[in-house]
């Protein structure tokens, strides 16, 4: 019994693990490569010193939206792409994994910063970081492995950094140093791990704060802040801009992006309402309410001890707001940005539970605090992927692989210099639950030319979609799809039984649109709408519809000579 209590830490924090792992086990063997990831990861597909000094010169790959330099997640992608090639299953894996070493790391920077000795708080705070709702998103798709690196250089900079602290051990800030530039590279969002390595070192350091010791430590942080100038260097030599998107976006107000942060951080589904998200909940209208008044009563909590000058309080404060200070410079907000965040939350949820749990010992009326934390920390385990089944995304992954699997033989003949319409595909989820839609992307034609740019390296395939579906339900069936017949210049679509309550979008309903030179037009006669397509004079000899029904893909071919 002596050496299982004394080995009680590493005990809790294998359990932490495990939990963690065993959380998104409804996941394991999911095949959803989404949205704009396989590009990507194939784009630096090769071998040698070549392709490693690519991924380093080069942008992450063509995307649709945003321009990324990320040599760290991209040479990861890279490594395992060449050990399990396009394998979907691996890159899921690496980040149920991942997220659960993050779990651990969070596990033990609550320990010092809570002064856990029992260990049981620090294990609540890896608790709710391994089981927060907000995280589904961020370990299910593979396209938010960055996050989770991020995460794990920013959480391991400080634990090392803490050590240099402590010992003055040089091999400690070496590794904090390396860990926070490794963090950079692998998002941009990396640059904050210095200023949080400062914010850490100016509130715990020791000796008597004063000018001399502000300037010495300001010395000691010249090679961070170094390593984000050069950092921002690479960038622009890469990109000719400091990141951001390929086209404009518009910013989002400091007050929008505040309430969605504090919002999908306290309660992210369906706090103040429904929310249009990949991994929906509907609650009554009366459990909102609830959860409502959890968020005030933790916010007073959290200004009560912060007044109380806890300096770990005051720490776990600016690392939450340091991150909502960037994201409102910066005028734009996803609720996956709050993977990182979410280690300082979930410190802060445990740190208020122990401080509640100690002080309703000496006072009863802290009683009350205790009952609200305590239901506020199990409302994120029970909306947890441990208790909780989503399927979105495995029906959304067994919809995507149906794809892929279809298109490569169908094209496997056809000849290089083609331009390929695709027509049917799952380009998005649609799901209704009471009364509301929520969406999520699934294959964009950017990831379906990374798939077939992989497997035929030397073809020269251009992609567009022209429509994209509205699957629901787990079962891929032909007879749950609108069907389209090509002719030379136009498709025919013709409603199919038992389809009524699918939704085919076309360009927001419009009756008429145009995409990169491609004229499209629908009209209705008889009950049957017909949309009509002009195609432009690419240059390309080739042009072929690839039609998919659910289970395989029909090729038709068509010329451009004709439009």
């Amino acid at each position: 019994m002596k050496v299982i209590f004394k080995n009680r830490f590493l005990l809790l924090a294998i359990l932490a693990f495990l939990v963690s792992l065993f959380a998104y086990s409804q996941f394991f063997g999911v095949r959803f490569m989404d949205f704009d990831v396989v590009p990507k990861i194939t784009y630096h597909a090769g071998t040698g010193p070549g392709a490693i000094l690519k991924i380093f010169t080069e942008k992450e790959g063509f995307v649709l939206f945003q321009m990324g330099y990320r040599p760290f997640t991209s040479l990861v992608w890279w490594s395992f792409l060449m050990l399990f090639g396009l394998d979907f299953m691996p890159f899921h894996f690496l980040n149920f994994l991942l997220h659960a070493i993050n779990s651990v790391l969070v596990f033990l920077l609550a320990r010092k910063l809570l002064k856990d000795n029992s260990g049981i708080f620090s294990f609540i705070a890896a608790l709710v970081f391994a089981l927060h709702p907000v995280q589904l998103e961020v370990v299910v798709l593979v396209s938010r492995f960055a996050e989770l690196l991020v995460a794990f250089f920013l959480l391991s900079a400080l634990l090392s950094f803490d050590m240099f602290l402590r010992g003055g051990k040089k091999k400690f800030y070496i590794a904090s140093l390396f860990l926070s530039f490794l963090g950079m590279l692998s998002k941009e969002a990396g640059c904050l791990i210095p200023f949080m390595l400062f914010f850490y070192a100016m509130i715990f350091q020791k000796g008597k704060p004063g000018l001399s010791q502000t300037l010495k430590l300001l010395r000691t942080f010249i090679p961070f802040f170094a390593s984000i100038a050069i950092f921002a260097g690479m960038l622009f030599l890469v990109l000719g801009q400091f990141g951001g998107y390929v086209v404009p976006i518009e910013k989002m107000p400091p007050g929008s992006i505040t309430a969605s942060f504090f919002q999908k951080l306290f309660y992210p589904i369906h706090f103040f309402g429904p929310d249009s998200s990949l991994f929906p909940m509907a609650f009554p209208e009366g459990a909102d309410l609830l959860f409502s008044l959890l968020f005030a009563a933790f916010c007073i909590l959290f200004l009560f001890f912060l007044s109380r000058k806890s300096k770990e309080l005051f720490f776990l404060f600016l690392f939450i707001f340091s991150f909502l200070t960037a994201y409102i410079a910066f005028g734009f907000f996803q609720g996956w940005y709050l993977y990182a965040p979410s280690a300082a939350f979930s410190i802060i949820v445990a740190f208020l539970l122990k401080a509640c749990f100690e002080k309703t010992v000496k006072r009863r009326e802290y009683s009350v605090f205790l009952f609200l934390i305590s239901l506020l920390s199990a409302s994120f385990i029970a909306l947890s992927p441990l208790l909780v089944p989503y399927p979105q995304p495995l029906y959304a992954g067994k919809i995507a692989q149906a794809a892929f699997d279809a298109t490569l033989p169908a094209v496997g003949g056809l000849p290089q210099n083609s331009v390929l319409y695709l027509v049917n595909y799952p380009e998005y989820y649609w799901r209704q639950e009471n009364n509301y839609v929520f969406a999520a992307p699934v294959i964009s034609h950017v990831a379906m030319h990374g798939f077939l740019k992989y497997h035929f390296p030397e073809s020269s395939f251009r992609l567009m979609s022209l429509t994209y579906t509205t699957p629901i339900g787990p079962d891929i069936n032909p007879d749950d799809y609108r069907f389209y017949k090509a002719g030379e210049m136009e498709l025919v679509l013709e409603k199919s039984g038992g389809s009524e309550n699918l939704y085919i979008a076309y360009n927001g309903g419009e009756s008429e649109a145009e995409i990169e030179g491609i004229k499209m037009k629908k009209t209705a006669e008889g009950g049957t709408e017909r949309i009509s397509f002009s195609l432009p004079d690419w240059g390309f000899e080739n042009h072929y519809i690839l039609f998919f029904n659910g289970q395989e893909v029909k090729v038709v071919p068509i010329y451009a000579s004709a439009g």
